[in-house]
């Protein structure tokens, strides 16, 4: 008899049972969206009583207060400031034969010209040495004629600079090529032309200080009679 293997039968195995939990119900999404608006809702609701209340009490605290009314300020105007006359301390020149006076500089010194003259010629020293450093800046103020002021002005060599006015008296301005160059004023009034001229001049080196003095000496011109 044959050897025939034996086999052990197989255990059977055995399926354990699965139990599957029933889920769970979710919340729904809506209420609390809804619940959230009416937190909201009540908060801003108590946030403006709030509000009321503080505006309430704000309103009365002010109708209780004295109404103050506001003292009216009155404008004072600025005082005009006086400007000092610079020429009050300077010493005065006064042309008796042509009836005219001017203040010139304390530094300046003058003499006269051809006294024999009516012409009052008068010769003012400044100085002041000009560019050329062989001379001074000289202030000359003569009478003038009408021929020999309508001989010079019509030189080519002199150059109209037009007019200036100084404290109410208008002076025509000429450069004239000379032996030097010089400024002319001229000065058309009460039935005389004076004519007032500083040389040596160059427009380049013309010193503030003398240009300022020029001006001023002019300003304090007067006729006496």
């Amino acid at each position: 008899m044959e050897n025939q293997d034996i086999q052990n039968p197989t255990p059977e195995s055995t399926l354990t049972p699965v139990q599957v939990s029933e889920p769970r119900a979710k919340f729904p999404v809506v209420y609390l969206v809804l619940s959230l608006f009416v937190l909201v809702l009540l908060a801003s609701t108590v946030f403006l009583y709030y509000q009321n209340i503080q505006l309430k009490n704000m309103l009365a605290s002010y109708q209780t207060q004295p109404v103050v009314s506001p003292t009216p300020t009155t404008y004072q105007s600025p005082i005009p400031s006086t400007t000092a006359d610079l020429t009050a301390n300077w010493k005065i020149y006064t042309d008796s034969k042509v009836g005219f006076s001017l203040k010139y500089p304390n530094g300046w010194s003058y003499k006269l010209g051809d006294t024999n003259s009516t012409t009052g010629n008068v010769i003012f020293d400044t100085n002041l040495a000009s560019g050329n450093k062989n001379t001074n800046y000289i202030f000359d103020v003569s009478l003038e004629t009408m021929d020999n002021l309508n001989q010079w002005t019509k030189y080519s060599t002199t150059t109209a600079l037009g007019s200036q006015t100084v404290n109410g008296l208008s002076f025509e301005k000429y450069v004239v090529a000379d032996m030097y160059y010089s400024l002319n004023y001229i000065l058309k009034q009460n039935g005389k032309i004076l004519r007032f001229l500083l040389y040596p001049y160059d427009s380049n080196q013309y010193p503030t200080e003398l240009k300022t003095n020029i001006d001023q000496v002019l300003s304090t011109f007067k006729f006496i009679n």
